[in-house]
């Protein structure tokens, strides 16, 4: 199955995130989330995301598991520059995509809603288990969108992040 491209073009999200010190980011992250329509999520749905990169060399036995995904995302595109207060650029080497500051540039990316309606959609309306979404080397985009969606959405989903 070809994979699902989440962003076309580079162009489409050149956006910065300003990541500021009070609170007012939490809140804006809570009314983004709460655009989504979750009426059609099976709560109950057991789904098994991955995470990988795309750049990484994986063994015999992750190759595999890759091959075999039900669906796959493609977030190779997707960017989100982070800057501190003073809107120098933050080195996102220090941080995965299990950290909030992550999290929190991927939630206010103006394609965020469009981005976790697809993926909600495209699993919910077709019998999907297992779900990979990749990035270049697995630990920003990828585990970051798996983490909002085990987070919000999946609650009893699993998370398996292959290049962490």
């Amino acid at each position: 199955m070809n994979p699902i491209k989440l962003v076309y073009d580079k162009y489409e999200n050149d956006v910065g995130f300003n990541f500021g010190s009070n609170n007012d980011e939490i809140i804006e992250n809570d009314n983004v989330i709460n655009m989504i329509d979750v009426s059609s999520i099976n709560k109950n749905n057991k789904v098994i995301f991955y995470t990988y990169g795309i750049k990484k060399q994986h063994n015999e036995k992750t190759n595999k598991i890759i091959q075999n995904l039900d669906i796959s995302f493609d977030a190779t595109l997707f960017f989100a520059q982070l800057n501190n207060e003073d809107g120098k650029h933050i080195n996102v080497k220090n941080f995965t995509g299990m950290d909030d500051i992550i999290q929190t540039s991927i939630i206010k990316h103006p394609l965020f809603v469009h981005i976790i309606e697809k993926i909600i959609l495209n699993i919910e309306n077709s019998n999907i288990n297992t779900v990979g979404i990749f990035c270049n080397h697995g630990k920003h985009r990828s585990v970051g969108f798996v983490e909002i969606l085990h987070k919000y959405y999946y609650t009893n989903s699993i998370i398996i992040h292959l290049d962490l």
